[in-house]
């Protein structure tokens, strides 16, 4: 597993949901359910030492494509918060895709 994903990952555990945002939607995406979806991957990937089932594995590809959806509509400190679970999510569907690829030499 990529480290720099934990490392960002224990990073954005020390913060907090944006204030303001709770109840929030953007082009029909909840950003809570967003947040707690994305968050439930992460964490699964994390446990399993980097490998997530394909169902997980698809929940974060639809995460992923939700928040470039949403990151490009806010401002502040909620634009700060889900570019990071964008990014979190961008490198661990790269650290799936680079293992599968490995498996498959």
């Amino acid at each position: 597993m990529n480290q720099e994903i934990r490392k960002l990952w224990d990073l954005r555990m020390t913060e907090k949901f944006p204030r303001g945002y709770g109840g929030e939607v953007i082009d029909g995406i909840d950003l809570v359910l967003l947040d707690s979806d994305t968050a439930g991957c992460v964490i699964t990937f994390i446990q399993n030492n980097g490998k997530l089932d394909v169902w997980r594995t698809a929940i974060l590809g639809l995460c992923y494509r939700d928040l470039t959806v949403v990151v490009g509509q806010l401002s502040g400190e909620g634009k700060e918060h889900f570019s990071k679970l964008e990014t979190i999510s961008n490198l661990v569907l790269k650290d799936i895709v680079a293992v599968e690829k490995a498996q498959h030499k």
